[in-house]
């Protein structure tokens, strides 16, 4: 459908945390070691000791885990433009004004947080 299509460059253009982490290395800490070990096992992730500090952990996503975040997002892409033409067009219009105000107030009010 039109939204889908719209929704799913909306998604290609994003850089948030789910679409830019395909490309990044991220330093994280025990406590997520039970989770990380989960998507390890799966081949998603890879893990190693982050040489200048022992008690961290360097992660970096494999092919796999980023073909796996492409499938759920356009599982979600998808759901997500059936439910929008459920709504209609004035309800999905309002949901996305609604949508960008929220990310604007948070956005504006949170700055300094979400770089």
């Amino acid at each position: 459908s039109y939204l889908e299509k719209i929704l799913r460059k909306e998604a290609a253009d994003k850089s948030g945390l789910i679409y830019g982490m395909g490309h990044a290395i991220y330093t994280l800490s025990d406590p997520r070691a039970v989770l990380l070990k989960n998507l390890e096992e799966k081949g998603y992730i890879r893990r190693m000791k982050d040489p200048s500090d022992s008690r961290q952990e360097l992660v970096s996503i494999t092919e796999s885990g980023r073909d796996a975040i492409g499938r759920l997002r356009d599982v979600l892409i998808t759901r997500t433009a059936e439910v929008l033409e459920s709504l209609g067009s004035h309800d999905a219009e309002e949901y996305f004004r609604i949508q960008k105000r929220i990310f604007e107030l948070t956005y504006n009010t949170r700055k300094d947080e979400c770089l």
